[in-house]
């Protein structure tokens, strides 16, 4: 009975409990301008172009009027072609170990750059693929994959691994752990 009583009480509060819209005035801002690029060693160079506003702005500003010029270790490489909704793209392809500096030009905000390097690839000293690294939450053998490579603690490392799967004299990339037949690999 008294178990009866608790569960109406906490029913009833849940519905007579209500919500209300909290009315906040959020603070309105300059739109600002901002630059978002994407530089791949090997592929060419993307920049997104556009201005931010304040929190409760729902959407992007894209920025399709900007001059986007890049320089490559100081000389300069390439203006960067507008294709759609604030982006640039560039025929150049980026290199690995070299500074890029993006320079955006916007008619109605000025200038604003942004700087970055691309690491050079770190060498694989050995790899290793243990068959029966360990067991799965089912109890099943689980194969890995060990990579050995040096690293100055000194230096800033970023560490990319692709896995790609040879069968049947098809190569294929192996997105995702999901993948049927390397579903048990972890790195």
């Amino acid at each position: 009975m008294h178990h009866k009583i608790l569960k109406l009480l906490a029913l009833s509060l849940l519905i007579a409990s209500c919500r209300e819209p909290v009315d906040w005035d959020f603070p309105q801002y300059d739109p600002i301008p901002t630059i978002s690029g994407l530089i791949v060693a090997g592929e060419p160079i993307t920049v997104h172009v556009s201005l931010a506003g304040s929190i409760d702005s729902a959407l992007l500003v894209s920025v399709n009027d900007a001059v986007v010029k890049i320089f490559e270790d100081g000389e300069y490489l390439a203006t960067l072609k507008h294709e759609t909704d604030g982006l640039y793209t560039s025929a150049e392809v980026a290199e690995a170990g070299l500074e890029y500096q993006c320079e955006v030009i916007i008619p109605s905000s000025g200038m604003i750059w942004a700087t970055t390097t691309i690491p050079k690839p770190i060498p694989i000293l050995s790899t290793e693929l243990i068959a029966n690294a360990g067991f799965d939450y089912w109890g099943d053998p689980h194969p890995a994959l060990e990579i050995t490579f040096s690293n100055n603690p000194e230096d800033d490392v970023y560490i990319e691994i692709k896995l790609w799967r040879i069968k049947d004299d098809m190569v294929e990339r192996v997105y995702s752990h999901d993948n049927n037949d390397l579903s048990l690999i972890h790195i």
